[in-house]
Formats: C-alpha cells, sequence, structure tokens
C-alpha cells in the first residue's frame, strides 16, 4: 500500500510517498520540474518487490514552498532525503527530466546501485534552449471548467502522437496532471500553478547557466522517449550529444510511442528496465 509521510529539513517539510514491500533493495523516483510524486504513482503500485519512495520537492506538490530555488538546493534536498530514508548505499534511482540534472549534481556525494534517467540528463540544457533569458509566465484560469478544459486537451493531444493508452491511464495522466494546480484566489476560485512562476525561472535560469556533467554509475541507464512530434533522430543536436555522451551509459534505449514523461506513458517498460538491470 502506498502512503503519504512528511520529513523534515531546516524550515521545509517534504512529502513523499512510501511503499513497503518488506524489500532489502530500494527505489527512490525522482520528479521533473512542474511535476510531483503522484506523477510516480502508477509505476509504485505496479511494484512488489523493491521499497519504494517518491519525494515532492520544495514548492512542488504537498512540500513547503520558500528558501532559494537553485539546482545547488533541490541536490541537496536530495541528499537529505536519501540520508532520511536510511537506504545506506542499498538504493536504486529513477530520475526524471529535471531531476536527472540533481542527480548529476550529486557526483560524489551518493552512491546508488544503478540510476535510470528518464528522457534527461545527457545534454547541456543551455546548448538546447534559445530563451534562456525570457521569463515565463504561467497561465491562470478562470474557473475549473476552464482548467479542466485545458487538461482534457492536453491528455487527448497524446492521441495525435500516436500514443494510445487505456481509459485507466488517461485517468491517471489527467488526475497527475490535475495535481500540479491550485485555488490562487479562493473568492474568485481561479487555479494556478503550485509552483511559484520565480522558482520554475529561477531553475531554469540555473540549468541554462550551469556546467553540469553526467554522473558517473556503473549502472547508468538512459531510456528516451520517442514518438511522432518528438523524434530524437529528427532533432540533431539532441542527436549530437547522445552520440557524445552515449559511452557514459551502461545502457540506451528508445520507447516508441511515449512522452516526454514517461512514468505516466510507459509504465510497463519502465517498469521492466528496472527488472532487467535493477539487481
Amino acid at each position: 500500500m502506498i502512503i503519504v509521510k512528511e520529513f523534515k529539513k531546516n524550515n521545509h517539510i517534504f512529502s513523499y510517498f512510501e511503499k513497503n514491500n518488506d524489500s532489502k533493495k530500494n527505489i527512490i523516483f525522482l520528479h521533473g520540474l512542474n511535476n510531483n510524486k503522484h506523477f510516480y504513482y502508477n509505476l509504485i503500485d505496479s511494484i512488489d518487490d523493491y521499497n519504494c519512495y517518491a519525494l515532492d520537492y520544495r514548492a512542488h506538490g504537498k512540500s513547503t514552498s520558500d528558501g532559494a530555488y537553485t539546482l545547488d538546493s533541490f541536490s541537496d534536498d536530495i541528499l537529505s532525503f536519501i540520508n532520511y530514508l536510511n537506504v545506506e548505499d542499498n538504493y536504486y534511482i529513477v530520475a526524471s527530466s529535471l531531476s536527472c540534472w540533481l542527480v548529476s549534481n550529486l557526483e560524489g556525494k551518493i552512491n546508488p546501485k544503478g540510476v535510470i534517467f528518464l528522457d534527461g540528463g545527457y545534454y547541456s540544457p543551455k546548448d538546447i534552449s534559445d530563451n534562456a533569458t525570457v521569463a515565463i509566465k504561467f497561465p491562470v484560469f478562470g474557473s475549473l471548467k476552464d482548467l479542466n478544459e485545458e487538461i482534457v486537451k492536453e491528455v487527448e493531444s497524446l492521441r495525435e502522437e500516436d500514443i494510445f493508452l487505456t481509459n485507466k491511464e488517461l485517468q491517471h495522466v489527467y488526475n497527475a496532471l490535475m495535481s500540479t494546480y491550485t485555488v490562487s484566489d479562493n473568492e474568485k476560485r481561479s487555479y494556478s500553478n503550485i509552483l511559484p512562476e520565480s522558482a520554475f525561472n529561477s531553475l531554469i535560469n540555473d540549468l541554462n547557466t550551469k556546467e553540469i556533467g553526467i554522473l558517473k554509475n556503473d549502472k547508468l541507464i538512459l531510456l528516451l522517449s520517442n514518438s511522432k512530434n518528438n523524434n530524437i533522430e529528427g532533432n540533431h543536436i539532441l542527436q549530437k550529444e547522445l552520440d557524445l555522451n552515449s559511452h557514459l551509459f551502461y545502457k540506451i534505449e528508445t520507447i516508441h510511442h511515449s512522452d516526454h514523461l514517461l512514468m505516466l506513458t510507459s509504465v510497463n517498460e519502465i517498469k521492466e528496465t528496472i527488472q532487467r538491470y535493477f539487481n
């Protein structure tokens, strides 16, 4: 059974999922920017032979929102979480998008038995992004109906990418996307992102200016999404970075008919990868 727990670090309270399977093996799941622990719910629910943990970062999900919003502060939160769990070196990591760079930022401070990178971490973001200096403004929805329509549109767009999920899987995608919003004005009942714009832009700016290598690990596995409009082979910059860094990975696999949010669209494939390489 998946339960919600908390741990404290200084003035922060962090929320996380725990599924205790009475195993000697542990997996720590780390979400991407503007995601949260709920994005891993279905994957964790399907795993019965590892103890599973999924953290909400500061300003994400149900964790508190204050302090510094930098790669170093988020990386240190991950380190504190690992130490808090007291799993010693007997753990694996599944990291998505932003978390791939956060984990690499902990080079020399962590010693996982294996790591899976989901769609990130193998390229330098500043070489990809052409709008590093442009501040992102999040939309505010005037009603739950407006928010619902926008998220339904996002879910339905998966079909345009030839990503066909069951109704149950589509509902999970919907629930995960909904979990990133909150009521921002009680009187008007308007809805906005839980993650503050300042935190989002601070992290993006840090990511685009900081030099981060790739975590050195004997079992570092890279899983890449690949769909009609999100095609690795069609992106020459990403393909060049992939060719340049491929020797650093134990295994690189591409999941076809999938989305950048692999933990939502490719639960079975990720579970199979865990079973193949985490032992």
